[in-house]
């Protein structure tokens, strides 16, 4: 798009016609209608633009004439975290550090966690060192040792009722398929992540009117439909 010529009525339609055919492609409504909001605007701003003598923008230089509304913003996306990136990463390290016999099976998405907190990135390295020294640990002996090497107010931090509340499988004792249900908040995270990039590279294109970039996020989701 950059540097092409659209003074011509027939390349402007052109390229919001493909712009349009993108956006509606979009499964999720929500995510569409805010990127049509964003694109109505941004066609409005750059192809049909108008300023009077005085440059004020939105008002016209003849006595008496209606002054035109200013295109309205777009839609703000609806968050689909009920609890920060952070505050989920806290909750599976909780249930690791209260039910140590998942580790195992858990090393690997553990691994990935964004702990934000270099305290707690420290708990982290110290846990996975100890569970390393020594698989066969329970919750008591592995706190206890982590408390030992100074980790004590980190792991208060994050094994407390704050935490537990969003999601009951990481509290201490016995609960049932902990290991499945860590699993499973994982990869719903994961996904979030995952859908969260995909709205920002929408809104870069579309803000940027990438054909090229429209195109590769056109391919990603045929490709994820077929799939599903």
């Amino acid at each position: 798009v950059a540097g092409r010529d659209f003074s011509d009525p027939e390349a402007r339609a052109g390229v919001i016609k493909t712009l349009k055919n993108e956006v509606a492609k979009i499964a999720d409504s929500d995510v569409q209608v805010h990127y049509n909001a964003l694109l109505q605007t941004k066609i409005s701003e750059t192809f049909f633009a108008r300023k009077d003598q005085n440059n004020q923008p939105g008002r016209s230089n003849r006595p008496g004439a209606p002054t035109m509304r200013r295109p309205m913003a777009p839609m703000k996306l609806r968050s689909a975290n009920r609890a920060s990136e952070a505050l989920i990463a806290q909750m599976l390290l909780a249930a690791v550090l209260n039910h140590p016999y998942i580790f195992h099976d858990v090393e690997e998405q553990l691994a990935q966690l964004q702990l934000g907190n270099p305290g707690t990135q420290k708990l982290y390295y110290a846990m996975v060192a100890a569970l390393h020294d020594d698989e066969t640990r329970d919750s008591q002996g592995l706190q206890a040792a982590l408390q030992e090497a100074g980790h004590a107010k980190e792991i208060r931090d994050i094994c407390n009722e704050s935490v537990y509340v969003h999601g009951a499988f990481s509290r201490p004792g016995d609960h049932d398929d902990v290991l499945g249900k860590w699993l499973q908040v994982f990869e719903t995270q994961q996904t979030r992540k995952e859908t969260a990039e995909r709205k920002l590279s929408w809104k870069s294109a579309v803000n940027e009117a990438d054909e090229e970039q429209l195109e590769r996020l056109r391919r990603v989701m045929v490709a994820d439909e077929q799939v599903d």
